[in-house]
């Protein structure tokens, strides 16, 4: 794991396990494990490339989507509002008898954009946001 300790604190923020509650540290290990590995970075490039592309994606949610926590969207029309950065899979699970929105997936080239290589859903039609 990334020994920096402002890495672990931006890791916390933008980067949380919503679905099994590991502890931190074992999911984003899982995540190293599964995904870094084969990036060819070392371990601490790859989370710090994790985290600058995590705050591009959030800060055109925030700023150009503005979608509120505990929203609900049409997944076609988020579709369409997130295709400036890059086309993700959706990852849903329920949650209060609602679908969820708990994961974007994008893939990322080594010029650091997002590629264009998903176009399957496991969500609903309607969704909600995670509060």
């Amino acid at each position: 794991m990334p020994k920096e300790v402002q890495i672990k604190a931006d890791l916390k923020e933008y980067w949380p396990d919503l679905t099994e509650k590991l502890i931190a540290e074992f999911f984003w290990m899982r995540e190293w494990n599964k995904h870094g590995i084969r990036s060819g970075l070392l371990q601490e490039d790859y989370f710090k490339l994790a985290l600058k592309l995590f705050k591009v994606v959030r800060n055109y949610w925030e700023k150009e989507l503005k979608i509120q926590e505990g929203s609900t969207i049409n997944l076609a029309e988020l579709d369409k509002k997130i295709e400036k950065i890059g086309v993700p899979q959706f990852k849903c699970n329920n949650y209060n008898k609602r679908q969820q929105l708990y994961e974007m997936r994008f893939n990322w080239t080594k010029g650091e954009t997002f590629e264009l290589n998903y176009d399957t859903s496991d969500c609903a039609q309607m969704i909600s946001f995670p509060r």
